[in-house]
């Protein structure tokens, strides 16, 4: 379970790196006409078009039941202790994931185009109620 919560949080950190990067160029791009000229026209010179293809990676969410119990009591106090730790750590990077994303509509909307056809599945998760969709940054 730890290492499923490590890939998902390595996962949605190097999302919302890549987000942050395009949501900077994006800004730049708005404000600064040339700087976008410049910006597109070296992209189309290295990479043939102005468009990313989206990231693709399996998600897999961590499952915090268990089948069965130690019989030894002690052992079972120390195997659900360690599953509490585990649960409290995943909450909260899908807490701080949320709160990072409500405080930046342009980053919220290069995170959605990072993710791709694996948006939806995440952000059941950051965002179960769907109040994030509401917004909408300026690039």
């Amino acid at each position: 379970m730890a290492t499923t919560i490590n890939s998902l949080k390595n996962n949605i950190q190097g999302c919302l790196g890549l987000a942050k990067i395009k949501r900077d160029i994006e800004v730049r791009c708005r404000d600064e006409p040339a700087y976008r000229d410049l910006y597109e026209e070296s992209w189309v010179t290295l990479y043939g078009a102005v468009e990313d293809e989206p990231i693709t990676f399996d998600l897999n969410f961590p499952v915090f039941r268990r089948a069965y119990t130690h019989p030894d009591p002690e052992t079972e106090r120390a195997i659900q202790c360690r599953m509490d730790e585990l649960m409290i750590a995943y909450q909260s990077m899908i807490a701080r994931t949320r709160m990072e994303l409500s405080c930046d509509p342009d980053l919220y909307d290069q995170f959605i185009l990072v993710l791709g056809g694996s948006s939806g599945q995440l952000m059941s998760v950051i965002d179960p109620e769907g109040s994030l969709r509401g917004l909408q940054g300026k690039v």
